[in-house]
């Protein structure tokens, strides 16, 4: 087999020693084989280390104090060497054929920067949706792959030096959108990070991952990447996403993810000035503080209070006024009533 190009594989984790090893797994059996895989250990206090010891050279382990997902991608990203970069979660799974058909892609087409794939879904209790990208991108559901990808082809999964032997459930074919979408890109993501393989080039040209936009760095990130080039999306599920209790994207994180989202907000309308007068993105901040202010409406009434204001003052009849409602009683209705409400909602399941 000729030496095709390396591949840096970064994962962030933060106590996981519970499933880090199939994630690793995943990665160590992927049927590309010029692959370095760094692991960034963000300060974690469990046996993440031991269980990482256990691959010895086969990986990269890299400790550092914790400093949150931006510092862990950059460190990952210094250390790397490869022609492209892919990012994965420290709970996620990849399946075998998913590099060789992004990488034979991405040869295929030397104008795309990024590409990313569907998914399925996994919990405690197992596998629960084949296709989830549309189930968990707003924008995939409203809008559709066609509608926001400008082309569509198929990739041969037939043929490919690195998947010699494809496995009986992949199809010879699966479609691949692909093109400019950075204008789409700004009204939300739809590149799921641990799908993501990214030119190094690109990589450089868009610089670090910042700590400041908390849990939405990665969409801040790709829409940067997004500007330099095409991008592409590949129509079929390669990964298997989990979900479990305390992730970045869980309810608990409700709160963060709402600012999160306003300081990408923020940083639009300055990077992208004609979007400041726009109804439709006047309305995406007002929604963004309406979330906010409902996440914190029970442990944090001031903060939640300005962002309701702000939310009302942002794009003045365009959010849903019952929505708005609901949070007012919320922030008003003292924390004893809250807890009854809620115990009754349950009840009547």
């Amino acid at each position: 087999m000729a030496t095709l190009p390396l591949v840096s594989v970064i994962i962030p984790v933060y106590n996981r020693a519970d499933v880090v090893a199939e994630t690793i797994d995943g990665v160590l059996a992927q049927t590309y084989p010029n692959i370095e895989l760094i692991i960034v250990d963000d300060g974690s206090k469990d046996d993440t280390a031991q269980v990482c010891a256990r691959y010895g050279d086969r990986l990269l382990y890299v400790k550092q104090q914790n400093q949150g997902l931006a510092a862990s991608r950059n460190n990952g990203f210094l250390r790397s060497r490869g022609d492209y970069i892919a990012w994965l979660d420290h709970d996620d799974v990849w399946m075998p054929e998913k590099l060789s058909l992004q990488i034979a892609f991405l040869q295929q087409h030397p104008e795309c920067v990024v590409i990313a794939t569907d998914f399925s879904a996994f919990d405690a209790e197992g596998y629960y949706e084949r296709s989830h990208a549309a189930a968990y991108y707003a924008q995939i559901a409203r809008h559709g792959l066609g509608g926001l990808f400008p082309s569509k082809e198929t990739l041969s999964t037939r043929g490919i030096e690195s998947l010699p032997t494809p496995p009986p459930e992949l199809p010879a074919t699966v479609p691949v959108y692909h093109g400019h979408v950075y204008d789409k890109m700004i009204w939300g993501n739809f590149l799921h990070p641990p799908t993501v393989v990214m030119t190094r080039a690109a990589s450089m040209k868009a610089g670090f991952c910042e700590q400041r936009f908390g849990n939405d760095v990665d969409y801040e990130y790709l829409m940067r990447v997004s500007k330099l080039g095409t991008a592409a999306f590949i129509d079929y599920p390669l990964i298997r996403y989990r979900y479990s209790e305390g992730q970045l994207s869980g309810d608990k994180n409700l709160a963060k993810i709402a600012l999160s989202l306003l300081a990408v907000l923020d940083d639009l309308k300055v990077k992208e000035p004609m979007l400041r007068d726009d109804p439709r993105f006047k309305r995406r901040v007002a929604t963004a503080h309406l979330a906010a202010a409902h996440a914190m409406a029970e442990t944090k009434r001031g903060p939640a209070l300005r962002h309701l204001v702000d939310s009302v003052t942002a794009a003045r009849g365009l959010v849903d006024p019952a929505a708005t409602a609901r949070t007012l009683a919320k922030l008003m209705l003292p924390q004893m009533l809250i807890d009854r409400i809620r115990q009754r909602s349950r009840s009547s399941r």
